[in-house]
């Protein structure tokens, strides 16, 4: 069976081939370097690859410009965005001036979304292991494959320990709601999410001190404010920095 190792090659396995992973591609795969290349001198926001010719199409009739509207993915706020496509190819990510939280405005971490979407180690299908433990060794999977043995692997652990042997964790996204229902079918109490270090705090510290979850904000009339612990310029709220 043939052997690939990601950075070797930017063609995607086949499946049942058999790929190296190691810890640091993984890494990147997940996006953590994303916004490290955005902050970079090297890194152009207009041209985010090397080649603007080489990235690859996304579905869209080639030789034709589109504005797509969605919204960002990157944190937690999602705020409005409009994904510009020429000839066929994502260029640019700018906020959605009609969108009333980004106002038309959209942070260095929205905008690296596009070479979250171009990254050659981007993970786009699912992986088993194919060595032992620690070898770094996966191959290829198809989705069904994948999901019946993620399936298998779930009801064993909750035949021989029960449901509570199982934690759930999720980031903050749009499938939230989703896995939220499999955490309930499958009967597991103990769910962490990227609340769990960053709003549930802040909710509970309002919740005992004016009683209510968020209260409102109003910034028309404010003159000067004190953020301690944030870098507006850096990511997340794009809000208060129209303020």
């Amino acid at each position: 069976m043939n052997m690939v190792t990601p950075d070797q090659t930017q063609r995607e396995p086949a499946v049942g081939e058999i790929i190296t992973l190691t810890r640091r591609s993984f890494l990147k795969a997940m996006g953590a370097g994303a916004l490290t290349l955005a902050l970079s001198s090297s890194f152009d926001v207009m041209h985010p690859l090397p080649s603007f010719a080489q990235a690859p199409g996304v579905g869209l009739p080639e030789g034709e410009n589109y504005d797509v509207w969605s919204l960002c993915e990157m944190c937690v706020w999602r705020c409005g965005l409009q994904a510009r496509v020429r000839d066929g190819k994502l260029f640019k990510l700018e906020g959605n001036p009609y969108h009333p939280h980004s106002l038309g405005k959209l942070c260095p971490r929205g905008q690296a979304g596009v070479e979250t979407y171009y990254d050659p180690d981007r993970l786009k299908y699912p992986l088993i292991r194919a060595g032992d433990r620690g070898s770094g060794k996966f191959r290829r999977a198809t989705w069904e494959e994948a999901l019946d043995f993620t399936a298998q692997q779930m009801q064993a652990i909750k035949d021989r320990y029960g449901p509570e042997a199982m934690i759930f964790s999720t980031t903050h996204n749009l499938l939230q709601p989703v896995f939220e229902n499999l955490l309930k079918a499958y009967g597991s109490p103990n769910y962490g999410t990227q609340r769990s270090l960053c709003f549930n705090a802040m909710i509970v510290a309002n919740l005992m001190t004016y009683g209510v979850e968020e209260p409102g904000r109003d910034y028309n009339d404010v003159d000067y404010i004190i953020y301690t612990g944030r870098n507006l310029m850096e990511a997340i709220s794009t809000r208060r920095r129209n303020s």
